[in-house]
């Protein structure tokens, strides 16, 4: 494992040339690899007899951590940016681009999902959707994709066919919002019916980057929308959103939707099902620069106040007590708030037991 991380440090495997991968990006690659030996009923590649990373394994890491130095990331896209995009749209090209943002923002979705990004569909893993991986419902019944009342659907639902984790055909499913912009039901039916109506010849098995131009059916680019979408945070400015054009990509609409998700208090169950993370790596989306994910923790700091470590009380006075039967709750500052708990205990080395 130690000679196959380090290749794919070095970039052997990867589509495009480039001089070397960084450590998270080894650490996921072994990742899946244990995935594949596991689901095959054998024994973790990169652990000891311990059931621990090996050692030269975390060694190893380490060494790449430090040559990596600070790795930046992407950061997590406020709603708000795209909400000004679509405001400030002044083609036909630029609405239906926001719009397919807008869709993919509230699955958290990978840009190769909703998007021609580098390098041809056949060499990935993850494939753009179709036309027949969306579905629509209204009052349970689902809706036909040139349905008038498409727009007005209670939830959509899309599946996912092809997953770079492996997953296949997993179906998530979101419900309106109700707000005429920010709306996962408005952004898709909106996307899949301008398919309908300018794409000809479609079928299901049309692409949802599609559109005509030219002549032409083309794919919307990802290079494109990363453009518009740091021109539009450089518009804003750093003093609103906290961070530069130069900090945000595609991947800030994946971290973006995950982190809405986080400060809504939305169970990380649910947050793993939308994005469809197969474990609690959703977690790195989750940018702790926002102000947002710190609100009320030192409020709820200030309700404990008061506490005492039942280790520092001292036992031969604690005893004495016992024997002359003196209250043991002991008060701190010689006020009234207990200093312990309210109950007769005896501190033994390692252990408590009740009176």
């Amino acid at each position: 494992m130690s000679g196959f991380a380090q290749a794919i440090r070095q970039g052997t495997f990867s589509h495009k040339n480039k001089n070397q991968l960084v450590e998270g990006s080894v650490t996921t690659a072994l990742s899946h690899v244990a995935q594949t030996f596991r689901s095959n009923d054998q024994k973790d590649p990169r652990l000891d007899r311990d059931g621990k990373t090996c050692y030269y394994l975390q060694e190893q890491y380490r060494g790449y951590r430090n040559q990596d130095g600070k790795v930046k990331k992407q950061k997590a896209l406020p709603l708000a940016v795209l909400r000004k995009m679509l405001k400030l749209s002044c083609t036909i090209n630029q609405q239906n681009q926001t719009w397919l943002l807008i869709g993919a923002i509230y699955f958290a979705m990978r840009s190769c999902e909703y998007l021609r990004t580098a390098g041809t569909e056949d060499s990935k893993r993850t494939k753009i959707l179709r036309l027949r991986n969306f579905r629509f419902k209204k009052n349970g019944r689902v809706l036909a994709h040139d349905s008038q009342g498409l727009i007005h659907a209670d939830l959509v639902m899309i599946t996912f066919e092809f997953q770079k984790n492996n997953v296949r055909n997993r179906t998530v499913h979101m419900f309106k919002t109700g707000d005429p912009v920010l709306c996962l039901v408005v952004a898709w039916a909106t996307t899949v019916q301008r398919i309908l109506r300018t794409v000809p010849d479609f079928s299901g098995d049309t692409k949802i980057s599609s559109y005509y131009e030219n002549g032409t059916v083309r794919d919307t680019d990802s290079n494109i929308i990363r453009a518009r979408l740091r021109a539009i945070v450089a518009l804003i400015g750093e003093e609103v959103l906290g961070f530069t054009k130069d900090d945000v990509g595609l991947h800030s609409i994946r971290s973006g939707g995950a982190m809405a998700m986080f400060l809504s208090s939305v169970s990380e169950i649910i947050i793993q099902r939308v994005g469809l993370w197969e474990s609690t790596e959703f977690l790195e989306y989750i940018r702790e620069q926002v102000e947002g994910f710190t609100v009320g923790v030192s409020i709820k700091m200030n309700e404990n106040e008061n506490f005492c470590h039942l280790s520092s009380l001292d036992d031969s006075t604690y005893e004495s007590n016992l024997i002359s039967g003196k209250n043991t709750n002991q008060t701190c500052n010689g006020g009234g708030e207990p200093l312990c708990i309210p109950y007769t205990i005896r501190y033994d080395k390692s252990i408590f037991q009740e009176l």
